[in-house]
């Protein structure tokens, strides 16, 4: 077979034995270099997602498919290795990239024994021809604007071969330095520049070589060129090493490097020549700015004080959690108290002594479930250590993180556990990762404005809470107690109540300043020794009435006024009785943003309809405004002190100084501007990032247009529920719910509704699910072509939920509505051929027969003779449309029945049937297969066989354990137990309970309960052993549980065990 080479440094490029092939679709090369990359097959799932993300799962990988068909026209060879869900590159095709050799060039190096940063003469040759494979960037000039996370993944990419890229250059420029073959190490070091011309170690390096080559003048060159590009790029003068250098050599006294032995390392500036003391450094050039913003900069901004007390709280908190007593720190107060000046101060505390922060915001703009924890794990995972985490902790980070996919190809998610479980699951490996942190360096986690939090954000971190308490971690909350108190719906209080009940956390709520702690605060502002006049003191405070944001907006306006000012290193102001202060904090804002120029202006407003952060790409293009404008703009109110400049992945991020001003400039709106901005707003991030589904679905309604913003409400509601934020979820559905109105569509109503049901289903909101179902089949009546398959589906939702039922007055309540339904479904599929759906329908009634056939209609009650039928029904069906997972359903059904009649050995042979199921390959739901284990163990158990039970029921402890479904283990423990008994094996009655106590400490104690069946055994057991008083102290646990649940003299026979 003839060699392939792919070459992806630079413009991506396919050839065969030298002759370059078309790729047609550009998928198909983005494909081929992932494959390449990567080095290892993916499933088609992963893949279809990654490169299709707007799709379904049917049509993105239809879209694979197609894609696949065209890459192997243009290969024309065996080149890839495909399965039903695998794709790969074939390992044995002769297959060349260039990003393998690059790397493993580089990686020869590191065999020769010696530090990295010194190289030896067999590195040159190797470094020479890794850097000659570096043609250009990583996919230059290629992009897939419709695959962010694709488009991620490349950028990271870059960015990691762009950094081996200097590590590579920087040693070639260090090699041919110390052997002073000076112009080989020129030209390796103006390439190293090219990378990043802010390098000021590349800078000095190429400085030196000038001098050394004996070019003086290109070296002071070189500085000048530094100097000018800090400037105009940072602001920024050089480093003091920097200009000691220019300075050695402008005096010509740069002495040359000496020659130790072949790896000797280029010398630093110290190492080449000491400074002498009488040395006079240049005068740095300041940077001109206008006068009031220059002011502006002079001013003492972010001191903390007036917080005394408040800060000695906070970090005797956290001693306690250096301690490894987990502790939770709630801090609340109005806008502008000075929350975040608080808890920066404390974060410094914990910088300073070696502990993680970690650290993000909540945004009223909202974002994706999880928005602020998946930015914490972003940031940490950007940071990378040496910090191994198991396989199944990553994974479900991952699902909170989902946007990190991609660059951990490898990792699948965990095993389907049903949501319930899963949702558990996610928030138990989020808390093991925080114990994992906090095991190798104390953690602070700090999490503001969670008023804005939504709801799945707001549960893991009460789980945190109370899972974390011996744990090295300070988590700190701050919000608003002004806007949580004031809705009686919102998320928060609830999740307070449940941290101040259970004794999780301690709070502090910050006051507004007295008239000293304004005084004070001025003080520090203004750098004074405490000269601030009565009058200007009663003016300011009567004004702001001690809220420290409002006066620092307060003194800024005064300072861009002119009213307040500088003169001989001190404070001055203009008369009293020419200064006017706002009345209100949005005042003091409104204000200050109107002094600014018009186009200033209106970027700022247009950003605050982004949110608090904004992005420059999405500004830009919602913005009418020229490129280098805006940029201007931005700086300038930079300058102001109204916004800051951060770096979010590869993209320049803006954030508004404080979170009242992009309120401010939003309230200053009038509505149809600020419908209009909203609406640009909208098309922009449709356009840059068609994923945003919240964002989308929020500045679309706010923009009036409901058409678009419902399907993207839709699309968020989807994107919840997958992640177990079903608060979330309810929100996003109620309110397309709401946009869509009483008038609306009747099919998308039906659609929402049917939706809303399920989320309240899943999460454990039965009786509401069920009447949101209904409400949905009555719409569907009012059609005049109703789906009937759709009517079908809804009667069998609403007996599936009936069957799961807890409380006898909501059984009471719908049992006779879901018995109609269900026959309703019934007399709908007559007459049809085998559907799924049917399978279904008929699996439903079945189990409503066994479960509520004697409690509900009597023991003389037909309805679990007529169960069997259903269940054999439903049986027969699943064999004929061949589909393993219904007939597995189906046949549970059926065996429960069974039971109710005393059939053991029937039941026997069917777990036999399930068991043949579980091996089938399209049977890929884990926790089945642990169900269909533990239900042949019990049926086992029944007839008396309790070796032959324990089997099963220990393999289906091993792999519920594997996959970390504790419910499934409890169960499995629990009927080892009734085995353990049957066999007189006491011992391993006892070692169950100890086995029961680990995974109570594991999971905690509120879902690991005990059975009465398992403490009435232990209680026997203790009894035989003459354990009185163990024995008693169960037995009576015992008796106590069974007369909770039911009066003793409602008992049956077999409760008096």
């Amino acid at each position: 077979m003839a060699e392939l080479s792919l070459f992806i440094l630079g413009i991506p490029r396919l050839e065969r034995e030298g002759r370059t092939l078309e790729v047609e679709r550009h998928k198909a090369m983005a494909l081929l270099a992932y494959l390449a990359v990567t080095g290892a097959p993916h499933r088609r799932d992963a893949l279809a997602a990654l490169l299709w993300p707007e799709l379904d799962q049917t049509r993105a990988r239809a879209a694979l498919r197609r894609t696949l068909s065209a890459l192997n026209v243009a290969l024309a060879g065996n080149w890839l290795e495909t399965s039903r869900e695998m794709i790969g590159l074939s390992p044995s095709a002769p297959f060349q990239l260039d990003v393998a050799q690059f790397r493993q060039l580089l990686a020869q190096c590191r065999t020769h024994g010696h530090p990295p940063s010194d190289p030896c003469p067999d590195c040159l040759p190797l470094l020479a021809e890794a850097t000659a494979l570096y043609r250009g960037d990583f996919l230059s000039g290629f992009t897939l604007r419709d695959a962010p996370a694709f488009d991620d993944w490349q950028f990271f990419e870059t960015e990691t071969l762009r950094r081996e890229l200097a590590s590579a250059l920087e040693r070639l420029v260090h090699g041919y330095g110390m052997r002073r073959d000076y112009e080989t190490a020129i030209r390796y070091a103006r390439r190293w520049l090219v990378l990043d011309s802010l390098h000021e170690l590349a800078h000095c390096q190429l400085m030196r070589l000038y001098a050394w080559a004996g070019q003086r003048n290109a070296a002071l060159r070189q500085y000048a060129e530094c100097v000018r590009l800090l400037e105009r790029e940072l602001g920024v003068r050089p480093k003091t090493t920097t200009t000691d250098l220019y300075t050695v050599i402008k005096e010509n006294r740069l002495a040359l490097p000496v020659f130790k032995h072949p790896s000797h390392h280029l010398p630093t500036a110290g190492e080449v020549q000491t400074v002498p003391e009488n040395f006079t450094r240049p005068t740095a050039v300041p940077l001109v700015l206008t006068t009031a913003y220059s002011t502006l900069d002079r001013m003492a901004r972010g001191q903390l004080v007036g917080r005394d007390n408040e800060l000695a709280k906070a970090v005797a908190l956290w001693q306690r959690a250096t301690a490894g007593e987990g502790q939770v720190l709630l801090v609340s107060g109005e806008p502008g108290i000075g929350k975040t000046r608080l808890v920066r101060e404390l974060m410094g505390i914990a910088h300073s002594a070696g502990a993680r922060v970690l650290t993000e915001n909540c945004h009223a703009e909202g974002g994706p479930p999880y928005a602020p924890l998946a930015g914490i794990i972003r940031d940490t995972f950007e940071n990378p250590s040496d910090l191994a985490l198991p396989y199944f902790i990553l994974a479900d980070l991952l699902t909170l993180a989902p946007h990190l996919c991609a660059y951990y190809p490898q990792i699948h998610p965990n095993p389907a556990l049903g949501p319930e479980f899963e949702h558990q699951r996610m928030f138990d490996s989020f808390v093991g990762w925080c114990e994992i942190l906090a095991a190798t360096a104390p953690v602070l986690l700090l999490v503001e404005d969670i008023h804005w939090a939504d709801g799945g954000t707001l549960a893991l971190l009460r789980h945190l809470a109370r899972r974390a308490r011996k744990a090295r971690l300070l988590m700190v909350l701050t919000y608003r107690d002004t806007e949580a108190e004031a809705d009686d719906t919102h998320l928060l209080p609830p999740v307070l109540l449940d941290l101040n009940r259970e004794r999780l956390a301690e709070a502090i709520r910050l006051a507004r300043f007295t008239p000293d702690q304004t005084r004070a605060l001025l003080v520090a502002l203004l750098a004074t020794a405490g000269d601030i006049s009565p009058e200007f003191l009663e003016s300011v405070y009567r004004e702001t009435e001690g809220n420290p944001f409002f006066v620092e907006e307060v003194c800024k306006g005064l300072v861009e006024q002119g009213k307040l000012y500088e003169t001989g290193g001190t404070w001055r102001r203009a008369d009293m009785q020419t200064i006017v202060i706002p009345s209100s904090v949005r005042g003091a804002i409104l204000a200050r943003v109107e002094r600014l120029p018009a186009p200033a202006q209106n970027a700022l407003r247009l950003a605050a309809i982004l949110g608090r952060e904004f992005d420059f790409e999405t500004l830009h293009r919602a913005s009418e405004e020229d490129e280098d404008i805006l940029i201007s703009v931005l700086e300038r109110a930079a300058q102001a002190q109204l916004i800051g400049e951060t770096t979010r992945g590869k993209r320049i991020a803006y954030t508004f100084a404080h979170a009242l001003i992009p309120f401010a400039l939003r309230e200053g709106l009038s509505g149809l501007r600020r419908q209009r901005l909203h609406r640009r707003v909208a098309l922009a991030i449709e356009a840059q990032h068609p994923n945003d589904f919240e964002s989308l679905a929020h500045h679309f309604a706010a923009a009036g247009e409901r058409e678009k913003a419902i399907p993207y409400l839709r699309q968020a509601a989807e994107r919840a529920t997958a992640s177990y934020a079903y608060d979330t979820a309810v929100q996003h559905l109620q309110s397309a719910l709401d946009l869509l109105g009483t008038g609306g569509q009747i099919e998308n109503r039906q659609v929402l509704l049917e939706s809303l049901a399920d989320v309240y289903r899943l999460r454990g909101e039965r009786a509401e699910a069920i009447t949101l179902y209904q409400e949905a089949l009555r719409l569907g009546l009012e059609l005049e072509k109703g789906e009937k398959w759709t009517a079908v589906r809804l009667h069998r939702k609403i007996g599936d939920t009936f069957n799961h039922l807890g409380k006898g007055v909501e059984i009471e309540q719908f049992k006779e509505m879901a018995l109609a339904g269900l026959e309703n479904g019934l007399k709908l599929i007559e007459d049809e051929p085998s559907h799924i759906e049917s399978v279904r329908l008929l699996t439903a009634l079945a189990n409503y027969a066994y479960w509520g056939g004697y409690e509900m209609y009597g023991p003389n009650s037909a309805l679990p003779v007529q169960g069997e039928h259903y269940a054999q029904a439903a049986v027969t069906m699943a064999e004929q449309l061949d589909a393993p997972v219904e007939l597995s359903a189906a046949l549970e059904s059926l065996a429960n029945l069974y039971s109710t009649h005393q059939l053991l050995r029937e039941g026997v042979q069917i777990a036999q049937q399930r068991l043949a199921l579980g091996r089938d390959p399209r049977f890929t739901n884990p926790r089945e297969q642990v169900n269909i284990l533990s239900q042949a163990g019990v049926a086992l158990c029944a007839v008396g066989d309790y070796a032959q039970a324990l089997i099963y029921l220990l393999e289906a402890e091993r792999l519920a354990d594997e996959i970390r479904d504790w419910g499934q283990v409890i169960y499995t423990l629990n009927r080892q137990i009734q085995c353990y008994f049957g066999l007189d094996r006491w011992e391993e009655i006892l070692q169950i309970e100890e086995k029961r106590l680990a995974l109570a400490e594991r999971y905690g104690r509120d879902r690991i309960g005990r059975m009465c069946f398992q403490c009435g055994v232990s209680a026997y057991v203790h009894g035989r052993r003459g354990e009185m008083e163990l024995a008693r102290t169960n037995r009576e646990e015992a008796y106590q549980m069974m007369a909770t649940a039911l009066a003793p003299e409602n008992w049956l026979p077999i409760h008096h065990y």
